[in-house]
Order: C-alpha cells, then structure tokens, then sequence
C-alpha cells in the first residue's frame, strides 16, 4: 500500500501594514495610493493651511497632511504612518512646486519620494537628502512638524 503525502508550504502574506516584510517596490505603491488621497487627511493642530517653511529647504511655503496613523502619534514613527508635504512660491498656496511624500515601515524605516506638481515620482526609497536633514533637525521620528 502506497501512502501520500501532502506537503503544504505556508507562505506569509503581506498585510498593507508591512510588518517589516514590505520591498521598496511595495513601499512605492503606498506612497502612489497616498498621493491619490493625501488632500483628504488631517493636518498637525495649529499647523492647518499653508505656512512659512523654516528650513527653507522645500521651498518658502508648505502644507502638510498626516494619515490617521501618524496625526494620532506625531512624536514616534509606526508601521504604516504618512505624511505628504506640498510647496509653493506664495503664502497663497496658488501653484504647487513640488510634493515630498514619507511612509514609514517596521524593518525598513522611511521611505521618501520627491513628486512633480504633476504626480510623477522623480525619487523614491531612502534617499540621503532626506534622511540627513530631517535627522539633524531631532525629529523623532521624523514627523516633528514645527521643524520640516
């Protein structure tokens, strides 16, 4: 008599959280979904409408949105927490110059994308610009929003 057997494979899934298994080429389809929605979320109290950048490094002016996640814990970085980042010219918010976009995610960190006023995406993943000044500024987390 001949005996079968069954051998299964169990393969994780990926959860849109990440939990750390989440690749660069996952991490850019977030950041693409966020830049269809970012207009949607809160922004950091006292910090609503456009504002006067004081680094002066995304242009004169910004605004900033923070998903649910990251507006509910704006002091430590979580799996899943976003932030998306328009700059203009004027106190009028009239033309966007450019977006910046950051999604963060365990095993990874932060993920960067710098974004044409027309969505496409000009730079992605861990990008040295980004990570060296929004460390020097203490950020913890990077999400400090009086500072970036």
């Amino acid at each position: 008599m001949r005996a079968t057997v069954l051998l299964l494979v169990l393969v994780p899934a990926c959860s849109d959280g990440g939990g750390g298994d989440e690749t660069e080429a996952d991490l850019l389809a977030e950041v693409e979904n966020d830049l269809d929605e970012y207009t949607t979320w809160d922004q950091a109290a006292g910090l609503e409408g456009v504002m006067d950048d004081e680094t002066g490094f995304h242009g004169p002016f910004i605004q900033i949105w923070y998903n649910d996640a990251a507006i509910a814990s704006l002091d430590t970085p979580a799996d899943g927490h976003a932030a998306v980042k328009e700059s203009y010219d004027d106190d009028a918010g009239a033309t966007i110059n450019a977006i910046a976009a950051m999604r963060y995610a365990d095993g990874y960190g932060w993920f960067y994308a710098e974004v044409e006023p027309d969505g496409e995406i000009e730079e992605s993943g861990r990008d040295d610009d980004c990570i060296v000044c929004h460390e020097s500024n203490g950020a913890n987390g990077f999400l400090a929003p009086g500072t970036l």
